[in-house]
């Protein structure tokens, strides 16, 4: 009886424990998705955008200077790289959230096309 008593406790422990490294593990992709935000890496600095706000001002908060000239996005001085797609920040929005996992854990790189 003290030997079953001993083993369910041990179970529990290490159940315990491989629970708590998960939750650890996923907090960062959990937060992303929970809130609903957009991870944007430029020059070793990270942010986390909402969809659909302004690309000028999160590229701001990156630290990149984005040259301006019409500021209503004709002209395509403005235009970024983010995601492998291209955005011009003086009018353009922060994309969704990337569903893969890889890209939410690394973030959308994002650089500025006419520096």
């Amino acid at each position: 009886m003290n030997a079953l008593l001993l083993v369910l406790a041990l179970v529990a422990v290490i159940g315990a424990h491989a629970f708590v490294s998960r939750a650890t593990r996923s907090a960062t992709t959990r937060s992303a998705l929970q809130m609903n935000t957009t991870p944007l890496v430029a020059g070793g600095k990270r942010f986390e955008a909402k969809p659909g706000s302004s690309m000028l001002a999160a590229t701001k908060k990156l630290g990149l200077k984005v040259p301006l000239a019409c500021k209503k996005g004709d002209c395509g001085t403005c235009t970024v790289t983010c995601g492998g797609k291209k955005i011009r920040a003086c009018v353009g929005k922060v994309p969704d959230a990337p569903k893969l996992k890889s890209l939410q854990e690394k973030g959308l790189v994002v650089t500025v096309d006419n520096a």
